[in-house]
């Protein structure tokens, strides 16, 4: 809340060029400024802050160590002195040269040609050290090196983690995939058995939902983590239903068009599912016996929600017979609502095909 007076002097190149300003800033009650004329050179400015230019360096988390032209080192921050404690150097480093400081095998001189040498990661007793060095020109005749030196330890230790833990995770979403695809050739044996076509559609369509599902594990179990790309999925539900309907194969032709977009594997799950259930409908009842016809899906995203259409060529269904008594439209209807936040829209006409479209609500 005090009135101050702010001067502002332009810090020059040897070209002239304003590469930065210095800033200082006085209450009015001492009426003290620095005038331009003070300060000669930028070199001559940063020699006068040589006594509190070090205050910085002792906030931030990097281990900073200064050496002069003679290889010595003038000044250690507070990180550094304790990452060289750490490591068995029981006195201060200011003073050490620069062969007993160094960390890895680089040359002062190298620092001093190339002016920087970039970040490398070195091991050293049980410690993961990031190691940097460039060269600054204090003055016309005297040379600064810098080295700048992180502990990375419990980085690189949680950085292990989550690979193990990734690791475990595609394992157990492999598993599942397995498990399922178990059940669904238990269920598949059992159809086979059956000579009731009622029983064996039932079993069926069940085996069906069951690989939908164990679509998004089978994708899982390959990326290892949670995002999935809305297209993948798609592509592999209909690689699913033409490996198991041959007889249709060449007769209905797909095509899958639209925008792209990760969602949640639980909710591709959920979209899985949705899917498969009318692809499901359309393979059993839009193109009955030789019929042949085209499917068309299209994804479209929007800000707040998504859209996915599929359509049908197919022979269409009265718009009055169109209802969610069918335990398949049962099952579409609630995932879409309850678990995908949305809406659920069916329209058909006899002879011009039918049009499904449902909304998800967008991940943010």
């Amino acid at each position: 809340g005090e009135t101050v007076l702010q001067n502002v002097i332009a810090i020059k190149n040897e070209s002239n060029e304003i590469i930065g300003v210095l800033i200082l800033e006085h209450s009015d009650k001492k009426k003290t400024l620095l005038k331009i004329g003070d300060v000669e050179t930028p070199e001559e400015l940063m020699s006068s802050f040589l006594e509190t230019r070090y205050t910085i360096p002792e906030l931030i988390k990097d281990g900073i160590v200064i050496f002069n032209n003679n290889e010595t080192v003038t000044y250690a921050n507070g990180v550094a002195k304790s990452i060289y404690e750490k490591m068995g150097f029981g006195k201060n480093i200011v003073g050490e040269t620069f062969q007993n400081i160094v960390i890895n095998s680089v040359e002062f001189n190298n620092i001093l040609q190339n002016k920087k040498i970039d970040v490398v990661e070195i091991s050293i007793l049980d410690m993961v050290l990031s190691v940097s060095y460039f060269a600054t020109l204090e003055n016309k005749k005297r040379q600064n090196v810098i080295m700048i030196v992180r502990d990375i330890t419990q980085e690189k230790s949680k950085e292990q983690e989550i690979i193990l833990k990734s690791v475990a995770i595609k394992e157990i979403h492999h598993r599942v995939k397995n498990n399922l695809q178990t059940i669904a050739s238990l269920l598949r044996i059992q159809s086979r058995r059956s000579k009731n076509r009622e029983v064996k559609k039932i079993l069926d369509e069940t085996i069906s939902r069951i690989l939908s599902i164990a679509i998004t594990h089978e994708v899982l179990s390959e990326k290892g983590f949670d995002n999935l790309n809305i297209r993948e999925i798609v592509d592999l539900i209909y690689k699913n239903y033409s490996t198991k309907t041959i007889d249709k194969k060449e007769k209905i032709e797909f095509t899958i068009i639209g925008d792209n977009f990760n969602i949640s594997s639980e909710k591709a799950t959920a979209i899985a599912l949705v899917i498969n259930e009318i692809i499901q409908n359309i393979v059993d009842y839009a193109f009955p016996d030789d019929v042949a016809g085209k499917v068309k899906i299209f994804i479209q995203k929007d800000h707040f929600f998504s859209r996915i259409t599929i359509s049908d060529n197919g022979v269409g269904i009265p718009q009055e017979k169109i209802s969610s008594s069918g335990l398949g439209l049962m099952i579409v209807e609630k995932i879409i609502k309850e678990q995908l936040k949305g809406s659920f829209e069916i329209k058909s006409e006899v002879g011009k095909g039918t049009t499904v479209k449902f909304e998800i609500k967008n991940e943010y």
